[in-house]
C-alpha cells in the first residue's frame, strides 16, 4: 500500500489534474489543434510520470526494484516535446513544423538502455543494486539528461524572442506571449532543483538521493498546474500567425511604392483603422487589396518602419490631437490612449518613447505648460 503523505498527496494531484487537463484540451475550439496535441502528449507523459514516480516508495520497491526505472522514460522526451509545442503553436502562416525525428535519438537511445535492464535476472539485477554497479550508470543517464533539457530550454527561448521579435512586422500590439514564458520559467526551475538535486548527491558517485530527487518531481506538478490555469484559452492569441514571405513576391517599382504609401496613408487616416486595437497584417491587406509582399515592401520601405512601429505612429498622433483638443482633459493617460487604437499601458508606453523620445508623462507636462503660457 502506498502511504499518504505530503509528497504523494501532490504527485497523485498532478496526476489527476493532468489527465483532466489532457481531456479538456481535446474539447477547445478555435485552437492550435497540431500544438495542442503535442501539448497533450507532454501533458500526459509528465502526468504518467509522476504517478509512476509512486514506485519509489518503499512498499512498492519491495515488489520489484526494477519498478523504480518507470519515471525515468520521461527524461529524455520532454525537452523535444516541449519545442515542438512551441514551435508548432507559434508556426507561421500556412506551415506546419515538421517533426525531426532525430529530436527523439536519445529517448530511443534510452528506452534500449532501460529495456536491457527490465529484461535481465532479477537476482543479478539487485546483486548489481545492492554492490554500487548501477550508480555511475544512474548519475551519467541523469546528467546527460540534464544537460538534453537545459539545450532544449534554451532552443524554446530562442524561437519564442524570435517570434516576438518577428511579430512586430506582423501585428500592431504586443503579443501575449505571457503564458510561455511563465511554462519556461516554471520549467527553468525545475532543471535548477534537478541540477541541486544531482549536486548533492554526485561527488564521489555516491548512492541517489531519491528523497532530494524527489523535489524535482514535485517542481514538475507546478507546470502541470501552470498549464492548466493558462493553456484553455491561450491558442487564441496566436490567431495571427507570421508571414512566410517577405518581397519575394512584390513587383511594384520606386514610383509605384511612393503612390502605394499615399494610398496607404488616406486610406489609414480615412478609415481610421488604427483605432482597431487588434489590427493585423492580414486585416490591412484585405482593406487595401494589397498582397503581403506588396504591403510590407510598402509599410517598410516607402514610411521605414514595420508594422508594429507603422500603425502606434498613427495612434500616437490621434493621441496627441485627443490631448490638444481639450475634450478629454478630465481623462486618465491611458483612457486616452485605448481612444486612440492602444489596448495596454506597455504596449502605448513603448511605442510612444520609441517613436517621440518622450514618455507620454514628460509630454503632458510640457502640453500643460504651454498652455498655461499662452
Amino acid at each position: 500500500m502506498i502511504p499518504i503523505n505530503i509528497f504523494t498527496t501532490v504527485l497523485m494531484a498532478g496526476f489527476l489534474h493532468g489527465i483532466i487537463l489532457v481531456i479538456a484540451l481535446q474539447r477547445v475550439k478555435k485552437a492550435n489543434k497540431r500544438a495542442n496535441k503535442f501539448l497533450s502528449l507532454m501533458i500526459g507523459l509528465i502526468s504518467l510520470a509522476l504517478i509512476c514516480r509512486l514506485s519509489y516508495e518503499p512498499q512498492i520497491l519491495q515488489i520489484s526494484m526494477k519498478l523504480g526505472m518507470l519515471p525515468d522514460f520521461i527524461l529524455f522526451l520532454f525537452g523535444p516535446l516541449l519545442l515542438l509545442y512551441i514551435k508548432n503553436l507559434l508556426a507561421k502562416s500556412g506551415e506546419l513544423t515538421k517533426i525531426n525525428w532525430w529530436h527523439f535519438t536519445p529517448a530511443a537511445i534510452h528506452f534500449l538502455y532501460m529495456l536491457g535492464i527490465l529484461l535481465m535476472d532479477r537476482e543479478r539485477h539487485l546483486e548489481m543494486i545492492l554492490s554500487g554497479q548501477f550508480y555511475l550508470p544512474i548519475h551519467i543517464v541523469l546528467i546527460l539528461s540534464l544537460t538534453h533539457n537545459v539545450i532544449y530550454w534554451f532552443a524554446c527561448l530562442k524561437v519564442l524572442n524570435a517570434y516576438q521579435k518577428e511579430s512586430k512586422n506582423d501585428v500592431s500590439y504586443e503579443p501575449q506571449l505571457k503564458y510561455l514564458y511563465t511554462l519556461l520559467s516554471l520549467t527553468g526551475l525545475c532543471l535548477v532543483v534537478w541540477l541541486i538535486s544531482e549536486s548533492l548527491t554526485i561527488g564521489g558517485f555516491g548512492r541517489p538521493d531519491f528523497k532530494t530527487y524527489g523535489y524535482v518531481w514535485i517542481s514538475l506538478t507546478f507546470i502541470i498546474y501552470a498549464l492548466g490555469f493558462f493553456a484553455m484559452n491561450q491558442p487564441e492569441l496566436f490567431k495571427v500567425s507570421l508571414s512566410t514571405e517577405k518581397y519575394q513576391n512584390s513587383r511594384l517599382s520606386e514610383s509605384k511604392i511612393k503612390d502605394e504609401a499615399n494610398r496607404l496613408n488616406d486610406i489609414m487616416l480615412a478609415e481610421q483603422l488604427y483605432k482597431n486595437p487588434k489590427l493585423s497584417r492580414q486585416d490591412l491587406e484585405q482593406e487595401t487589396n494589397m498582397n503581403a509582399a506588396d504591403l510590407s515592401r510598402v509599410i517598410n520601405q516607402g514610411f521605414g518602419k514595420n508594422f508594429f512601429d507603422f500603425v502606434n505612429s498613427y495612434r500616437i498622433e490621434e493621441f496627441t490631437r485627443l490631448v490638444h483638443s481639450g475634450e478629454y482633459q478630465n481623462y486618465t493617460l491611458l483612457a486616452i490612449a485605448n481612444e486612440a487604437g492602444f489596448n495596454s499601458k506597455t504596449t502605448f508606453n513603448t511605442a510612444f518613447k520609441k517613436l517621440t523620445g518622450k514618455t507620454p508623462k514628460s509630454f503632458l507636462e510640457e502640453t500643460t505648460t504651454k498652455a498655461v503660457a499662452n
